[in-house]
């Protein structure tokens, strides 16, 4: 038993639990969309890309051409990640696209 709530809030808050996105190819190589991962806290996206990669090797041929998002926003591989978040992995290929594609319409 603890002796003080305090610590007790600490050692519940030692991990995280986030669900990886994954799109476009960077899906068809880890073989899944959606993946449940569990990290040590502190966590950011650079750890939790790098945990993905140790379970999807693969991936890591594709990490400068990859954007990511937490909770839809876009974040930095240094933005700190929360229990419950939603990591997006997206191709820059593919944003790229999308952002050109709704350019060209927006322009007609």
């Amino acid at each position: 038993m603890c002796g003080s709530f305090a610590v007790c809030e600490c050692r519940m808050q030692e991990t995280i639990r986030i669900t990886a996105l994954l799109f476009g190819q960077a899906r068809e190589w880890a073989g899944v969309s959606d993946l449940n991962i569990e990290l040590d806290a502190p966590a950011t996206v650079e750890l939790a890309f790098a945990k993905l990669k140790s379970q999807h090797p693969k991936l890591a041929q594709m990490e400068r051409s990859l954007l990511f998002a937490v909770n839809e926003e876009y974040a930095s591989l240094s933005h700190p990640l929360s229990d419950g978040d939603r990591l997006a992995v997206l191709p820059k290929a593919a944003t790229h696209s999308r952002s050109h594609a709704s350019q060209s319409t927006s322009r007609v």
